[in-house]
């Protein structure tokens, strides 16, 4: 917590206006945009003539930093422990001394000259602990974070990986492994707690070295700063979705491939027992929530058996609790249909992004209420392990991708996973429904999968790869807000 003087009228005292000077390029140089997400709790007027006081405290009591901001004058200080220490009690100290000034001063050279004290002595105590004290180091803003690299050391599995070929999207600011082995991370929220779900495998190569083959989760209170483990869930649990209502989680599970339970909880930890949901073999992916209709909704594909089949197909169903599902309607029959995700527009047009397995083609269909006719469309790319994902007016979609680039360091690479050069992107979708390639996560070879969830940091995303220790892991990555909106810096 720190305590920062405000004039927000403007002054001719030269100290005043250094300090403000100095207040502005430490905040917009050399250390803006590290914590930005500062939440004023408490604004006093100490003085007439336009002085002010302003707490402020740090978006992570757990994991405290300490920061001065105010509009204007904004100078963030990095974080680290002992450097915390020496910034709140200097904070405390001013804010003696600040409050112990007379409120009635009616004298502007008065005011003018305590505050130019005022103003000096922040100076120094604010410099003093930033130039004897080192920086805080990356591993600093991990310190929360699982531990790794208890297996194996974290290395590059090639020089080269798949993404490093596709130049000009949008990369994350930060990327952390958070398990050495799994598969198929879910990333939700529910109120101020953030879950992350995975299964305990190395990818698609199931239970090998140490995997056990549960399904593990973390979860944070501080807006994915820090993470606790949850208790794992057994084996049987390996392939699943979540949805969220209110202060209930509902976890769809495909048990054996066969038939989807949902369990929910209140506080991710306590589940109860698995009641079955709508009708073998049908997969609840990309099932959701939807406040404007008060209903669930899921395209679950059925999935008869490996393979193309005629039973594969696409029904668009929904639900009032969660639990008792209905059938709106089949929207396509396809031989080789697999996952589907679905989105609705601010006039109820439904999209739904449909999954050709075996082939390089994906399908759109697009249908308004009562949503029993469809207009179908293709588009010549892949989807998947697709979700859909809405931030700052735009619609955004994860997917596996295949590389086609013509990065020879690319092309010459060894395969570590199956015959194509995969690696994960995100895809901005245009509202005739076109699809852009946006922004990019260090991945390759069996990857994909990523989930996005929006913090008070940035844009959060989980999502499992290979391209470390020839393995597939989890990992997160944050995107910068601002630049993750803006886009590629080219075509």
């Amino acid at each position: 917590m720190w305590l920062f003087p405000l004039k927000t009228t403007s002054t001719s005292n030269p100290v005043l206006a250094i300090f403000s000077v100095l207040a502005k390029w430490l905040g917009t140089g050399r250390l803006q945009g590290i914590f930005k997400n500062v939440h004023p709790i408490r604004k006093t007027r100490v003085f007439q003539d336009g002085w002010e006081t302003r707490v402020f405290s740090s978006a992570a009591d757990t994991c405290p930093h300490a920061v001065v901001s105010a509009p204007g004058l904004p100078l963030t200080i990095l974080p680290g422990s002992f450097r915390t220490f020496i910034l709140v009690v200097t904070a405390d100290l001013l804010a003696l001394v600040s409050l112990s000034l007379p409120t009635n001063l009616q004298s502007n050279s008065q005011v003018n000259n305590i505050m130019s004290r005022y103003a000096l002595l922040c100076t120094v105590l604010t410099l003093f602990p930033w130039i004897i004290l080192p920086p805080a180091t990356a591993e600093d803003r991990f310190a929360g974070f699982p531990k790794t690299n208890q297996f194996r050391p974290g290395d590059r599995s090639l020089k080269v990986i798949t993404s490093d070929g596709v130049p000009g999207l949008v990369r994350p600011v930060w990327t952390r492994c958070i398990s050495e082995l799994g598969r198929n991370p879910r990333l939700f929220r529910m109120n101020d707690k953030i879950f992350v779900a995975y299964s305990h495998l190395d990818g698609h190569r199931n239970k090998r070295f140490e995997a056990t083959g549960e399904c593990r989760a973390l979860m944070s209170r501080d807006d994915g700063r820090t993470w606790e483990s949850l208790p794992a869930l057994p084996r049987v649990d390996v392939e699943f979705e979540f949805a969220v209502k209110g202060d209930t989680i509902y976890r769809y599970t495909f048990l054996d491939r066969k038939q989807t339970y949902v369990r929910t909880s209140k506080d991710g930890t306590t589940w109860r027992d698995p009641t079955p949901v709508y009708k073998g073999p049908f997969w609840f992916w990309g099932v959701k929530y939807d406040k404007k209709t008060a209903a669930f909704w899921c395209a679950a594909h059925a999935i008869p058996g490996y393979g193309a089949s005629k039973e594969r197909q696409i029904h668009l169903i929904t639900s009032k609790d969660g639990i008792d599902w209905k059938f709106v309607d089949q929207v396509v029959p396809y031989d080789n249909s697999s996952e589907s995700i679905l989105r609705f527009d601010d006039d109820g047009t439904m999209t739904i992004v449909i999954r050709r397995k075996y082939a390089s083609i994906l399908h759109v269909a697009v249908g308004k209420p009562p949503y029993t006719d469809w207009s179908i469309s293709s588009r010549p790319m892949i989807a998947e392990g697709q979700h859909f994902y809405d931030f700052g007016g735009k619609t955004f979609m994860t997917s596996r991708a295949v590389y086609q680039g013509k990065d020879e360091r690319d092309l010459k690479n060894p395969h570590l996973y199956g015959s194509r050069r995969a690696y994960s992107l995100i895809y901005h979708m245009t509202p005739k429904r076109e699809f852009v390639p946006w922004a990019i996560m260090d991945s390759m070879g069996d990857s994909s999968y990523a989930c996005l969830l929006e913090t008070r940091e940035g844009i959060l995303c989980a999502y499992y790869s290979q391209h470390e220790d020839k393995v597939s892991k989890i990992f997160l990555s944050l995107y910068d807000r601002e630049q993750f909106l803006a886009g590629p810096t080219s075509p």
